[in-house]
């Protein structure tokens, strides 16, 4: 009987756990009055356990920036983000919906999290914004790539960068224990532009381990750059691999590249 009752009890915190978020959603590639996106950065490393031995885990930062390509007056901002790992488990991220905000969002939603399979399957929300005295809703899904699936194998990744509408140049220094990373995406001129980008950092002794990423993104900067990526050594990282979608004017082109570490 006990048993039994642990069994059920431990079936129905996997349901609630299991529960998403009661909306449709779907992946919207370019909004004309706001588009938020999302950097999440995965910080391979090592921590001791109670016993004192190392154990490897990969933290992540998860940050929310928006903004309004069209220059509009945006205001009143309220969200609820939601992110599905590995193991299907849904669970709020962030949310903020009795306290607007103006426009522009910048903000850190998530930092030092350790995720339950080792990542991101999906991350979607809704936000609500007034604009010109009327409220409006956006609904989104950022499904997060993967290294490799049905279509993609480690062997399909270049050395070779073979993508003219923009730019992905990778900086690593070394820093003791650890590597510093460095990301920098330039842009080719398009007007209209939608950007998801996964990268992963590759050990042959340990396998592959997501690193940074950025999803949803639809701005019209000409560069983007994120610095100082820390890595530790100890997991003897020898490459990184890239795959990105890029919508441009509403044509869409998939990149596969491979950095190695010197």
């Amino acid at each position: 009987m006990k048993k039994t009752l642990i069994t059920l009890i431990l079936l129905f915190l996997l349901l609630i756990g299991c529960g998403e978020a009661d909306f449709s959603r779907e992946h919207v590639i370019e909004q004309e009055e706001f588009n938020p996106y999302f950097i999440i950065i995965g910080h391979p490393h090592y921590v001791l356990d109670y016993a004192g031995n190392k154990q490897q885990v990969n933290s992540y930062n998860i940050y929310m920036e928006a903004v309004s390509p069209a220059g509009e007056n945006i205001a009143d901002v309220k969200c609820e983000i939601y992110a599905v790992n590995f193991h299907n488990y849904a669970e709020t991220l962030y949310k903020n919906v009795n306290a607007p905000k103006p426009m522009p969002i910048s903000a850190e939603i998530v930092s030092a999290m350790d995720v339950a399979g080792n990542g991101f399957k999906e991350i979607y929300g809704r936000f609500y914004y007034n604009i010109a005295g009327e409220t409006r809703r956006h609904v989104f899904s950022e499904p997060v790539l993967e290294r490799t699936d049905d279509n993609v194998a480690p062997d399909d990744y270049s050395e070779i960068w073979e993508e003219e509408g923009f730019y992905l140049r990778i900086a690593c220094d070394d820093a003791g224990d650890e590597y510093l990373f460095g990301f920098t995406i330039e842009f080719n001129g398009q007007s209209r532009r939608h950007l998801d980008l996964q990268t992963w950092l590759f050990s042959p002794v340990y396998g592959s381990y997501p690193f940074f990423g950025i999803y949803g993104y639809a701005g019209r900067d000409e560069k983007l750059t994120y610095a100082n990526l820390p890595a530790d050594k100890d997991f003897y990282f020898s490459s990184i691999y890239v795959r990105a979608n890029f919508w441009r004017e509403e044509m869409k082109t998939t990149v596969l590249y491979r950095f190695d570490i010197a």
